[in-house]
This record gives structure tokens, C-alpha cells and sequence, in this order.
């Protein structure tokens, strides 16, 4: 049989002739071990690099992670089959658009379909995408997405989820890699997964990528429907306020720019969908695979759609909204036209979640004041670093906010349990990298993050004709703020002010020499008690701060308390210590956490303020704690 091809981009997808992985006689136990440590395997998702370096663009894997990933896909397949009331069991595969994602899918398609596991295989797929298309097909009972999200292009991985669309909750996801690392521990096991992959027969193998095209329309079609019914929030009017709203953004003359960097959302929806939403489109990079510039969608990288977002602008003035997703396309960052500045600018991440979470608790309040009904207790879900400015755009709305560490699938299982005691969450996501999820969503979606501020720019009530800048500045209290004309810009100016370090400012990174975050956070608690003594005047003269308070997040869970007795575990979760002033208000944070994902850690500041140097203050002093500590002072 001939090497299979993917007609639209020429990338090989498979040889079935060819079997794989490697026989391991030639790598030994040792081999395959220090191919392991190389990984990173987090609840947040497994990465490594996979490429021959970390800026390559070859597509060929090692023969060692060959053989790694055949473990995966067999510890992934008979995670399914335990889970599965029938057999054999169904779930959906596909890759972002790096190259080394076609060899890494075969790889695992080959495995999971040795051990009994139906794929249907989407080939390259946005995250967002795949998730709904798992969440809304009652046949599929999980996912398995080959992605590496924003790291350097040489690196890759593996996100796994169920039959909800989200990804494995902390539990599950801990014995899962557990699982994966003994099996790698067990010679006979890797023997016999090599084994029975490679006989695996070439028709099949065939046939599973042959019907790629036919699963990828099927997911394009639910993932596209799943979107408006998130966007809408509404089941049975959905298509009434989707051509409500379609017909307000047309009547505004809006257009969208959308730099693909060749990801994965340049094989998705959203040329289709921003169209059918009543936006003009225009796209750039968009050939899938050929990725232009950084991959991670922050400073630097925003400037080639900024450039064109203002070349735009100058010839049409509807267009003032662009962005640009990572390569997985569950991030999509934004660049906006500020007509009172006359300028192109980054919109921050704490920024545009902070409008989100805005626009989609106004746009609760304006639909049910349209249909009469009683609102129930509203709450918004966030990670631990997101800003307090969002607690108070929630209080404005009578909503409490709830805090999971860093991590998506930390964010959405917080959520699911504060439902459990009686909240709508309608909002929930990460401000400190702008992930925005809207419910019913359990993944971050540029879609419906550009739905949120639509909604916000251009939307109307039926009833009243009232807009969600209006529903906002009368629950704040900011009536004199409002005007009918608004734009993006007078929104942002009524936000509650904070100023809080990026994640693309270099002081928000930090390389520690010691491991033991045990060890660390101790040291650093009695580093600060011992600073905070000394800076308590200047803090309280400079900011109003008179008291802190340390908490702890783990998954879920949040813990207050100084000490030791307050973590578990090895202690990797995030640490903040929270500031308040003489009425007892939370104004600002210091906060810190090892990342999951990357070898790096990572630390941040957030006050309320309008100078950004009361940032750069707060984070200094924490950046010399953490020193102290890791120097054992």
C-alpha cells in the first residue's frame, strides 16, 4: 500500500506497510527511562520534546518516544475499556498542526485500535473543537488531543478527557500517569505492546486514516452548532438571538482579523462561523502547518496582526477586533482598535477576561430581565492568579467568586462543584493567561471570547433596547460613565483599576535551583514574616495595606493558613499572599507556583492602583523573597 497523504496540506499522515514502533531489542530499559525523564506529565497535559530540538521543525520522533507512545496509547486504551459499558469503545483523536503531530497520531491510532479501541480521527483539530465534538456525540466516550498548546514547535504532547469534553479531573489524571510509568517500569508489558501494535494490519491502519475527512466534517458540523448554543446561552431561542446579534454586528459594519500562524484553528470554523455572526473576515498565515512567527500568542508575537489590524482600520473602520490563537487554537489573544487613542493595541489577559466576565454576567442579567424571570445565585469560577478586579466586577452583579489553582482542568472542576451547591456559573476561566471558558464550554474558545465582546459592543434588548455597557454601569454604580455611542475603550476605562504584572513581563519568570518546593515555600513564609515587619509602615503609607493573609490552592482546594499544615502533598500548588486594608478588603496579592508544563517558575503581583510601578514594587519584593529563599537565607 502506498504512504497516505493529506490532500490539503501534502503532509504525510501514515506508511501502513511500514510497522511501528521500532522492535526494542536494540533500546534498553535504561534507553526508554531517560527518554521518560525528559517529560513532563502535569494534570494540565504531558509535553516533551519530541522534534531533535526544541526550535525544529523536522517532523520525525525518537525511537525511544516510538515506544513511549505506544505505552500511552495502551494505558490510555485500557482506561477506556474500564470505563466503557460497551465494547468495544469509541473515542475521537486528533493533533494540532506541529510537525511531528502526523507521526505521534499514527502512532497512538495504531496502538489504540490494537487494543480494541474505535478511533475516529479528526486529523488536525482545534482543542475546543475536538472537546465539543467528544462532549455532544453520544457515541464518543473520550478524547485524546496530541498537542503541546503554546510551547516552542519542537515540543509536543497529550491531553486526554472523557465523555464530558473536558480534560481528565486531578484525580484521574494523577493515576493515569502513574499508571503510564509503571507500565514504562514493566520490560514485558513494552514487549508486548510493541508486539501486538506492529502486527496490527496495514488494511486497518489504512482504512482508520482513509476515513478522517468524513469524522472532520462531523465535528466541524457539532463543534460550529455547540458554539452558537454557548454563545446564545440559550437552548430554545438560540437561533432568535443568534440572528439578533448577527444582524446588530452587520448593522455596525464589524470585521475581524484572524492570524492563523498555520495552528490548528486554520483547519477549524471560524472563517464560516465569524461570517454567519454577521462579521466581515479577513485571515492571515493561514495555511495550516506553516507556522510565521512564535508560537505562544503574547508581545512580539501580536505585532504582525497588529500591523495589519491598523492597515485595515485605516481603509474600513469596522475593523477593530484581531486575534491570534496558539497552536492547539484554545487561546486567542487580542488586539483591538482604540478609537479614542486612535491606536492598535494588546488588549492584557487580565484585561480581556475581566470583559468577558463582564459582559457575560450583564448579558445573564439583561436576558432574564427580558423574559421576567428570578435570577439564581450567580458565581464565577478563576485561577488563583487571575486579578482581584474581578471579584469586584462579580459583586456588582451579586456573584461570588470561587479560586482553583493554575490549570484549566482545575478551573472547570471547580466550577462543576460549585454548581453542586446551587450557583450558575455562567463564566470561568484563567485571567492571568486570558483563557476565557463560557458554559456550557469546558475549554477556553477565542469563538466565544470574540461572542462575549460582541456581545457586549453590539448587542441590544429586545424589550428595552438597553445594552450591556448600560447593564453594567448601573450595576457599578458608573451611570455618569455611560454614553450611548461606547466603544471597546470607554468599557475598559469603567474596569476596576488594578495593576497586575503580565506573564509576558521577563520579572514574571523565575529559575530556582532548589526542587524541593517543601523546603521552598517554608523558607519563603519566614522570609516574609521577617520583611513584613519591616516594610508594614511603608506598605500601609504606599498602599493601605495592614494585614496579609497566606493561602494555599491545590486542584480544587483552597486552604488558608500560614505553614506546612496548610499544603499537601509536594507542595507544587500555587502560594499568594492576600493584602488588606483597615476595612478589611482584599486590594492586591503577591502570589507564586512552579509551572506544570514548562521548567519554570512563576510569580506575579496584583493592587489595586493606577500606577503601574505599585506593581513593579509589589513584585520586586516578592522576587527577593523567593531569592532569599531559594538561597536558604
Amino acid at each position: 500500500m502506498a504512504v497516505i497523504y493529506e490532500p490539503v496540506s501534502g503532509r504525510a499522515l501514515a506508511d501502513p506497510d511500514r510497522p511501528l514502533p521500532p522492535e526494542t531489542a536494540a533500546l534498553q530499559q535504561d534507553v526508554l527511562e531517560r527518554a521518560l525523564s525528559r517529560y513532563i506529565l502535569s494534570v494540565s497535559g504531558w509535553r516533551a520534546v519530541f522534534a531533535a530540538a526544541e526550535e525544529s521543525d523536522a517532523p520525525a520522533i525518537r525511537d525511544a518516544d516510538a515506544v513511549l507512545l505506544a505505552v500511552a496509547g495502551r494505558t490510555i486504551a485500557e482506561l477506556m475499556r474500564e470505563r466503557s459499558t460497551r465494547f468495544p469503545p469509541c473515542i475521537a483523536l486528533a493533533i494540532d498542526s506541529r510537525p511531528t503531530g502526523p507521526a505521534i497520531g499514527d502512532l497512538l491510532l495504531r496502538t489504540l485500535l490494537a487494543y480494541d479501541v474505535e478511533v475516529q480521527y479528526l486529523y488536525v483539530a482545534a482543542a475546543p473543537e475536538i472537546m465539543a465534538y467528544t462532549k455532544m456525540c453520544a457515541d464518543l466516550e473520550g478524547f485524546v488531543y496530541v498537542t503541546a498548546s503554546h510551547n516552542p514547535i519542537g515540543h509536543n504532547g497529550l491531553k486526554l478527557g472523557l465523555s464530558d469534553g473536558a480534560v481528565l479531573e486531578r484525580e484521574r489524571a494523577l493515576d493515569v500517569i502513574e499508571r503510564f510509568r509503571t507500565n514504562v517500569g514493566d520490560p514485558e508489558y513494552v514487549r508486548s505492546t510493541v508486539r501486538t501494535t506492529r502486527s496490527l494490519p496495514a488494511a486497518q491502519i489504512t482504512q482508520a486514516h482513509l476515513s478522517y475527512a468524513r469524522w472532520k466534517q462531523r465535528a466541524l458540523q457539532t463543534y460550529a452548532a455547540f458554539v452558537r448554543r454557548v454563545i446564545s446561552g440559550s437552548g430554545d431561542r438560540q437561533q432568535q438571538i443568534i440572528a439578533a446579534l448577527a444582524d446588530a454586528v452587520r448593522s455596525a459594519g464589524a470585521g475581524v482579523l484572524v492570524d492563523f500562524n498555520g495552528s490548528a484553528r486554520a483547519a477549524s470554523v471560524d472563517r464560516t462561523f465569524l461570517r454567519e455572526m454577521g462579521f466581515r473576515f479577513t485571515s492571515m498565515h493561514d495555511s495550516i502547518g506553516r507556522i510565521a512567527h512564535a508560537i505562544i500568542p503574547e508581545g512580539a508575537a501580536l505585532e504582525p496582526c497588529m500591523n495589519v489590524l491598523e492597515k485595515l482600520q485605516a481603509r474600513d473602520e469596522g475593523y477593530r477586533l484581531g486575534y491570534v490563537p496558539d497552536n492547539d487554537g484554545d487561546r486567542g489573544n487580542l488586539v483591538v482598535y482604540l478609537p479614542r487613542s486612535r491606536r492598535v493595541a494588546q488588549l492584557p489577559a487580565q484585561q480581556g477576561f475581566a470583559l468577558a466576565v463582564l459582559a457575560e454576567l450583564a448579558w445573564r442579567r439583561l436576558q432574564f430581565s427580558d423574559n421576567g424571570i428570578a435570577e439564581e445565585p450567580l458565581a464565577v469560577a478563576a485561577n488563583d492568579a487571575t486579578s482581584l478586579r474581578i471579584e469586584e466586577i462579580a459583586a456588582a452583579f451579586g456573584a461570588r467568586v470561587f479560586r482553583a489553582e493554575v490549570g484549566e482542568a482545575n478551573v472547570v472542576n471547580l466550577a462543576q462543584l460549585v454548581r453542586t451547591q446551587g450557583y450558575v456559573v455562567p463564566i470561568l476561566g484563567e485571567g492571568s493567561n486570558g483563557g476565557t471558558i463560557v458554559h456550557p464550554s469546558t475549554v477556553r474558545d477565542p469563538l466565544t471570547a470574540i461572542g462575549s465582546l460582541a456581545k457586549l459592543l453590539y448587542a441590544r434588548s429586545a424589550s428595552s433596547g438597553k445594552d450591556l455597557f448600560a447593564v453594567w454601569c448601573a450595576a457599578a454604580a458608573l451611570r455618569d460613565s455611560y454614553r450611548s455611542d461606547y466603544c471597546i475603550e470607554d468599557v475598559i476605562e469603567t474596569l476596576p483599576r488594578f495593576q497586575t504584572t503580565a506573564t509576558t513581563d521577563p520579572d514574571a519568570v523565575m529559575k530556582i535551583s532548589t526542587d524541593d518546593h517543601v523546603l521552598l515555600k517554608l523558607r519563603y513564609e519566614q522570609e516574609f514574616r521577617r520583611q513584613w515587619q519591616q516594610r508594614r509602615a511603608e506598605l500601609e503609607t504606599r498602599f493601605g495595606i495592614v494585614a496579609a493573609e497566606e493561602i494555599n490552592y491545590e486542584g480544587t482546594d483552597e486552604r488558608h493558613g500560614f505553614g506546612p499544615d496548610f499544603r499537601s502533598g509536594a507542595q507544587r500548588g500555587g502560594l499568594k499572599m492576600l493584602f488588606r486594608n483597615r476595612d478589611q478588603q482584599a486590594i492586591g496579592f503577591v502570589w507564586m507556583r512552579g509551572s506544570g508544563t514548562e521548567p519554570v517558575f512563576r510569580v506575579l503581583a496584583d493592587i489595586r492602583s493606577s500606577d503601574p510601578a505599585d506593581a513593579a514594587y509589589l513584585l520586586s519584593w516578592h522576587r527577593s523573597m523567593v531569592e532569599a529563599a531559594d538561597r536558604g537565607a
